[in-house]
């Protein structure tokens, strides 16, 4: 049987990947994080992958979705406004599948975003 991870959103205390800042609700959290940049596609790419499997993975769509730009940020270089357009796109849509199988399989958020193997 697989195991589901523990919606993090449930734990009492985060820290934003973004701005470092910690937080108990990712939602409030988003609307005052000085760099949270709004995805522009809500329907396809990354964003709406993820929010078909919300329910499932357990981790929300604007969690993962300031997860995943502060990820794409980190590892290409890439400005705010280029990790979005790229996470908006369908390489996008192809980057939520890869990571929600990854924490299908068990790994924390952060390393399926890296891309770390187990």
């Amino acid at each position: 049987m697989t195991s589901i991870p523990t919606p993090r959103s449930q734990v009492a205390e985060q820290e934003c990947p973004g701005c470092g800042e910690t937080f108990s609700d990712a939602g409030l959290h988003l609307t005052t994080c000085p760099t949270y940049i709004e995805p522009q596609n809500y329907d396809f790419g990354f964003w709406g992958t993820w929010q078909a499997w919300e329910q499932t993975i357990g981790i929300s769509t604007e969690e993962a979705w300031m997860a995943a730009v502060q990820a794409h940020m980190g590892w290409s270089n890439a400005s705010p406004e280029r990790a979005r357009d790229q996470l908006d796109s369908k390489l996008g849509r192809h980057y939520a599948d890869l990571v929600i199988d990854r924490l299908m399989a068990g790994q924390s958020l952060a390393d399926a975003l890296a891309g770390r193997r187990q």
